[in-house]
């Protein structure tokens, strides 16, 4: 049963035993204190579940689900649907959050009655030393949707929960870059979506959670089915957000997916990556040519390197040129 005002924090936790204690001492600490605690012990080998253990044992709001060692998308399909706070909230279990970061969240979405609402993030060393702040700046529907696709994670986002069940969407398991997907549906369908110019959620970068790990495309896949069937729903969706924006997002993901996640990839991977890029372009964006976010000079609030990257892959699609310039791209870099 849905208890009104509660917000489910939902934490996996797979051998991240040097940093739980800081990550459940920050959701203790929150200013705001109607939360569930749901922590989803995913198999871990390491201290991890001792330290669970103890602040389940200190604190009653404490929900501990254990499971064979699934990945993070299970852990978190697992603590959605153990959920019965009105809201939805994600936190890493080697990540943590400022002692009014829900409080402000929560605030927001009442205010607004919005169904989605994104804080910006902080980026921070194992010592706490600040790597680079993201914050986001002003979101309009309609036409300034942009900072909705730069913050592409479900942690720093506050959802809804009936929005959630209703829209009956998973967590795509087995896969790496699980949140894309998600974060496209909901960026599409929701319609009053808040954003908090603050960085309350701190990310914390370490060996293990290096982008660069997952270069070359050999150790782990890409959610590619999951944001096949997304936009197959999203087409079926009429009263949506901006189909411009989405577009951009997607040429976004696949951008980072070739040019930063490609390098060093085998030429197979390379091959089978392009395919998917031009028929998911094909299909669910026929009229890409004519979306003015892709010239060089757009306005749209991106990185330069972003903005590079998408004009770049835009220009490669257009010129039926993506393989052969790719194959090239990442022989070199690999």
């Amino acid at each position: 049963m849905r208890e009104s005002g509660r917000v489910s924090v939902i934490i996996p936790v797979y051998n991240c035993g040097r940093y739980l204690e800081k990550c459940l001492s920050s959701v203790m600490a929150q200013s705001y204190q109607r939360l569930e605690v749901i922590i989803v012990n995913d198999g871990s080998t390491d201290d991890s579940a001792n330290i669970i253990g103890k602040y389940a044992a200190t604190y009653a709001n404490v929900v501990v689900i254990e499971q064979e060692n699934k990945g993070v998308s299970a852990a978190r399909n697992r603590g959605v649907e153990s959920a019965c706070g009105e809201y939805l909230l994600f936190l890493d279990g080697d990540d943590y959050i400022g002692s009014n970061y829900v409080k402000t969240l929560i605030e927001a979405a009442q205010r607004y009655a919005s169904d989605l609402v994104i804080c910006g993030c902080t980026m921070v060393d194992t010592e706490e030393n600040v790597i680079q702040e993201l914050i986001p700046g002003t979101y309009k529907r309609g036409e300034q949707e942009e900072w909705a696709y730069r913050l592409s994670s479900v942690c720093s986002h506050l959802y809804r929960r009936e929005m959630w069940m209703d829209a009956d969407i998973r967590f795509a398991e087995g896969v790496r870059g699980e949140d894309i997907p998600i974060d496209l549906f909901f960026n599409f369908t929701c319609s009053n979506i808040v954003m908090i110019p603050e960085g309350q959620y701190y990310y914390v970068q370490h060996k293990d959670s290096a982008m660069g790990n997952f270069r070359g495309l050999r150790s782990f896949q890409l959610p590619i089915r999951a944001i096949e069937e997304v936009l197959e729903r999203l087409t079926h969706i009429k009263q949506g957000n901006s189909r411009a924006f989405l577009e951009y997002g997607v040429m976004k993901v696949f951008a980072m997916f070739l040019f930063d996640l490609g390098r060093g990839a085998d030429r197979e991977a390379v091959r089978e990556l392009c395919r998917e890029t031009e028929d998911m372009v094909r299909r669910y964006f026929p009229s890409y040519r004519q979306n003015a976010m892709f010239r060089w000079n757009s306005h749209i609030d991106m990185p330069f390197t972003v903005k590079g990257a998408v004009w770049l892959l835009v220009k490669l699609l257009k010129l039926h040129m993506l393989y052969p310039f790719m194959w090239i791209y990442c022989r070199v870099t690999g």
